[in-house]
Formats: C-alpha cells, structure tokens, sequence
C-alpha cells in the first residue's frame, strides 16, 4: 500500500505517520479529485465537438451560425 500511496503523492513519512483512516481518505480524496478532472475533460471534449460541427454546418448552409467565446463558454 505504500508504493501506491507514494505514487499519489503521499510522502513515505506522512504515510508511516498516518492511522490507516487518515490513509484511505488519502486514497479516496486523490480517487475524487481524478474523478472530477475526467468529468471536466469529457465536457471539454463535448463541447469541443459539438463546436467542430457547428463550424462545419457553416460549410454547408450559410444560415448556420458560429458561437461567440461567451456563448460557448458561458463561464
């Protein structure tokens, strides 16, 4: 477990001074945080897509109209 928990980024000391609590919640925080990041990639990949097909529909119709920045990313 210390060679997994080391390859997270937990020290070998702070991983010997740790309860096995301290170190699963270690584990599950990183788990999370990797969950999250893949979340935010998918969504970014989505949108990515779904901007090449509007580019591309612009090709095709001159109706078809491109997102500004702020449409596509509201945030």
């Amino acid at each position: 477990m210390l060679v997994d928990c080391m390859s997270l980024g937990m020290t070998e000391n702070d991983f010997y001074n740790s309860t096995l609590s301290q170190v699963v919640r270690f584990v599950e925080a990183h788990h999370k945080q990797k969950e999250q990041e893949m979340e935010q990639l998918a969504f970014f990949d989505w949108q990515l897509a779904n901007l090449i097909c509007m580019s591309v529909g612009r090709l095709m119709s001159k109706s078809a109209k491109y997102p500004s920045l702020e449409e596509a990313y509201p945030f």
